[in-house]
């Protein structure tokens, strides 16, 4: 791992942040931020597949304020603009793969390693969606070989367990066997997918708007036709990702134009074999991430939505079940949120915060 610079500056005069950038042993160069509390606890906050790091607007400076020591990044292929973490070309002559196994084997570990070094204490990881499966299973000891496969080490759990004190998972799919089929229909396999479903997203909110904007929603329905896709497919399988009705204008604005972001063709890749198949394996299928079964005496929280038609309630309530009468493992329910507004939006973010003093 090298750090190829940090810089300070005043986000205002309340609290400090520092930029850092991390580069990966692959060669991917990782952006991320530090809300320094010198001698507090640090903690770890990990976005979802399709997000950015400013999907933690809010509960990063709430836990700051609280006096812990807030570190975010942008995993592989995330992040928008100046902010994305990608492959710094002048470090390697081969181009890293951009996937979900290389978050894994690649990414957490400069991650930690850096954080651990830095605080010599124990991080704790509060994980969105994909944030918690990763991390999950880099706790677990999933690494890769010679062979570029990922394979399960007992020493490199040993080793993780050493460098986390807990995580908690915030709608983190268990595996994918009762994923909502409007989500399998359209699951996005590449970047224009992306894109189309942030038209989408912006064109419900113009929808409630005047004649102009409007006339704007007709223009953007007729693009997304133009790509044979359906307008009522698109919106009603977004409605099994989040609800409309929990944002607030500025808020939502906010989250398409700065907590989405458009990750590489290899994670849309990764995801479409999960969720279009119902599995949940890694790139190669000879490693089942499904309930992987959780190292002992590591706290470990999930939280399922009843409304969440990605991360299904019942695969994770069977997850929890799996993992054996275990007190160091939690499950929490919640019926009001849906997957992205639980971490996306004001009440959201307030049902979190009332949560986390329990759990931290």
């Amino acid at each position: 791992m090298k750090i190829l610079f940090v810089f300070f500056f005043l986000l205002n005069p309340c609290f400090s942040q520092e930029r850092i950038h991390l580069l990966t042993k692959d060669g991917v160069e990782l952006q991320g931020k530090h809300f320094a509390n010198e001698g507090g606890k640090p903690i770890l906050l990990l976005h979802g597949f399709m997000e950015s790091f400013h999907i933690w607007s809010v509960i990063d400076q709430h836990l700051y304020h609280e006096g812990y020591d807030v570190y975010l990044f942008n995993l592989r292929g995330h992040g928008n603009e100046e902010e994305k973490s990608r492959p710094k070309l002048s470090y390697s002559r081969k181009t890293p793969t951009m996937g979900f196994d290389e978050i894994i084997a690649y990414d957490l570990p400069t991650i930690i390693n850096f954080i651990q070094k830095k605080t010599k204490k124990k991080v704790t990881i509060i994980g969105h969606s994909m944030g918690g499966m990763s991390s999950r299973l880099f706790v677990s000891g999933l690494q890769k070989d010679k062979n570029d496969t990922m394979k399960f080490s007992q020493r490199a759990s040993s080793i993780a367990k050493k460098k986390i004190s807990k995580i908690i998972a915030i709608a983190s799919p268990s595996h994918f066997k009762n994923t909502s089929q409007l989500i399998r229909d359209l699951w996005p396999f590449g970047e224009r997918y992306n894109y189309l479903i942030r038209k989408v997203m912006l064109s419900s909110l113009l929808s409630q708007r005047g004649p102009d904007e409007r006339n704007l929603l007709t223009q953007l329905i007729d693009d997304i036709t133009e790509f044979g896709i359906k307008f009522p497919l698109v919106q009603n399988a977004l409605k099994a990702i989040f609800s409309f009705e929990n944002f607030e204008e500025k808020e939502f604005s906010d989250f398409i134009h700065r907590q989405v972001s458009v990750p590489h063709q290899d994670l849309f890749d990764d995801s479409a074999n999960w969720i279009r198949r119902g599995i949940y394996t890694s790139r190669s299928g000879r490693m089942d991430y499904s309930n992987f079964y959780l190292p002992n005496n590591l706290p470990y929280t999930m939280i399922g939505l009843s409304r969440d038609g990605l991360a299904d309630l019942t695969d994770i309530e069977k997850d929890y079940a799996s993992q054996g009468n275990r007190p160091d493992i939690k499950f929490i329910r919640n019926d009001d949120f849906n997957h992205v507004d639980v971490v996306a939006t004001k009440e959201g973010k307030r049902f979190l915060l009332s949560l986390l003093p329990s759990l931290l």
